[in-house]
C-alpha cells in the first residue's frame, strides 16, 4: 500500500531523506523516517516477531512537531513493520487512523518481496541502499525466542503426588 502510494506521488529525489533512530522530546524514538519534505513523510515503527506497537507509541509519533506541524508533506503515514501478516495486523492493530493519519501495516516478507522485485532493475547505488535496508531489518526478523513453541506436558491422574493436595 505504501509503495503504491509513493509510486503515484511526485517525489523530490534530490531532497529525499532517510533517517534512522530519530528522537524528539517526549515523542519517542522512531525507527525509520522517510521524507522528501514536500510530497510525503512516512514514519516506520519496526517490531520484533509478531509484535505490534502500542497505541500510545503511535500517538506520540503522529503528534510530533516535526511530523505534524513542521513537515509540509502532502501525504503522511505511520507504518508498522513486523513479521505478522497484514490480515493479523488488520485484526489486532490498535487503530488504522490517528487524527486523519493512516496507520498501515507491512510484513517483513512483503518488504523482502518488494526488494526482490526491483533489485534487478535499479542502479548500483539503489541496490546498495536496498541491501542496507535489508541488513537493518534483519536485526528485527527472526528475533523470536527459539523456545517460544515449547510444549509443557501435564500428566493427569486420580492419585495425589507426595506432599501435594491436588490430584
Amino acid at each position: 500500500i505504501v509503495f503504491n502510494m509513493l509510486e503515484i506521488l511526485e517525489m523530490d529525489e534530490e531532497n529525499l531523506d532517510i533517517k534512522v533512530q530519530t528522537s524528539e522530546t517526549d515523542k519517542g524514538i522512531t525507527d525509520i523516517e522517510i521524507t522528501d519534505y514536500n510530497h510525503f513523510h512516512i514514519i516506520i515503527e519496526a517490531k520484533k516477531g509478531w509484535e505490534l506497537p502500542p497505541l500510545d507509541q503511535l500517538n506520540k509519533y503522529a503528534f510530533r512537531a516535526s511530523f505534524r506541524e513542521k513537515s509540509a508533506a502532502k501525504v503522511k503515514a505511520l507504518v508498522t513493520l513486523s513479521e505478522c501478516s497484514r490480515i493479523y495486523a488488520d485484526h489486532y492493530q490498535a487503530t488504522h487512523l490517528i487524527d486523519g493519519i493512516p496507520v498501515i501495516h507491512i510484513s517483513y516478507s512483503e518488504i523482502h518481496q518488494a526488494i526482490d522485485e526491483v533489485y534487478s532493475i535499479v542502479s548500483h547505488q539503489e541496490k546498495h541502499l536496498l541491501l542496507n535496508l535489508q541488513n537493518y531489518l534483519e536485526r528485527f526478523i527472526n528475533m523470536q525466542k527459539q523456545n517460544s513453541n515449547e510444549v509443557l506436558v501435564v500428566s493427569l491422574g486420580r492419585s495425589k503426588p507426595d506432599g501435594c493436595e491436588l490430584s
